[in-house]
């Protein structure tokens, strides 16, 4: 089980927002990450460049699927509270199961 937690976990060594060389391109970059919280989660643009700010730190592989997310309309519709939260969505499954599985079941 620890290998495959060491597996999954991000390289402590892994490239962040601060490790593209091109200004202009790392900017770029920043501004879409405030576009999209300003969007989805912050009502003024302080709020969106403080939470934006916070994600500074994250591997670019985080940052990159963030975007890409973001980018599809139909995923952000149904996840962003999720992504912003933190706390995950129900799964059908997980439903049934609270609700005790009745007979004859999906499967």
């Amino acid at each position: 089980m620890t290998e495959i937690k060491e597996c999954t976990a991000p390289a402590a060594d892994a490239a962040t927002l601060a490790d593209i060389p091109d200004e202009e391109l790392r900017e770029e970059v920043r501004a879409k990450i405030v576009e999209i919280i300003l969007e989805h989660y912050a009502s003024d643009q302080v709020d969106a460049e403080t939470i934006a700010s916070r994600l500074d730190d994250l591997p670019f592989t985080e940052i990159s699927r963030f975007i890409a997310y973001a980018n599809t309309p139909e995923y952000m519709e149904k996840y962003a509270d999720s992504l912003y939260s933190g706390v995950g969505t129900s799964f059908l499954d997980l439903d049934l199961l609270a609700l005790g599985r009745p007979a004859g079941s999906l499967e």
